[in-house]
């Protein structure tokens, strides 16, 4: 409210340039795995297929095969597929860069909750998870839905209920198991709109007190 625009900014750029510098590390990590080009799982050379079906238009819909997952991580796939080629490396791609955007994404949610500190920490620990570091260049749908669920938790935070109910709708989009999170998501959006709408609540009344004070 009476701070000052100006005063923001710089503290702002203080925050991107190393968090811009850990997400660029948190990327090397991840690229070197996907060089690596290991063998495709089964589940992934199965969403691979369809991957494929939607991006050289044989079937865009997905309406031979029967599907037991959301669309959003399968046209993902599709367009890498579609922009680089049709190989490992391509349906590995989206992965990857979920995998990667999931830092600045828990470095949001830490900072949120519990300040600028653990923020730094949560963030380092995931760029160096070497579970996280190898599962991201995949084309399994987790790491959608992991950034996605991050991404609604720290708007649920942040006081953005509409950003929140997108991002946990994306994630479930992601994987079927976002669901899963809504009453998680609800409950802190409730928690946090909730002392806001008091205060405002308070002000409003104050503000018709002293109303008829003055007339």
């Amino acid at each position: 409210g009476d701070v000052d625009a100006v005063e923001v900014s710089p503290d702002r750029m203080k925050r991107a340039a190393p968090l811009a510098a850990l997400t660029l590390l948190a990327l090397v990590l991840r690229v070197l795995p996907w060089l690596a080009n290991l063998p495709l799982h089964h589940d992934e050379a199965l969403y691979g297929t369809w991957a494929r079906a939607i991006a050289d238009g044989s079937d865009p819909l997905l309406l031979a095969p029967w599907v037991d997952k959301p669309p959003l991580v399968l046209y993902l796939l599709a367009l890498a597929i579609r922009t680089t080629g049709v190989s490992e490396l391509s349906l590995r791609l989206p992965g990857m860069l979920a995998g990667t955007l999931t830092i600045p994404a828990t470095y949001a949610l830490a900072r949120r909750v519990y300040g600028s500190g653990p923020g730094w920490i949560s963030a380092i620990l995931v760029t160096l998870s070497p579970f996280a570091i190898l599962f991201a260049p995949t084309a399994f749908t987790d790491g959608w839905l992991t950034l996605f669920v991050t991404l609604a938790v720290a708007a649920a935070v942040g006081q953005r209920p509409g950003w929140a109910g997108v991002l946990i709708g994306l994630a479930a989009a992601s994987k079927q198991q976002g669901v899963l999170f809504t009453p998680l998501v609800l409950a802190l959006v409730l928690a946090s709109v909730g002392p806001r709408a008091g205060i405002l609540s308070g002000a409003t009344e104050g503000s018709a007190v002293e109303g008829r004070r003055l007339s």
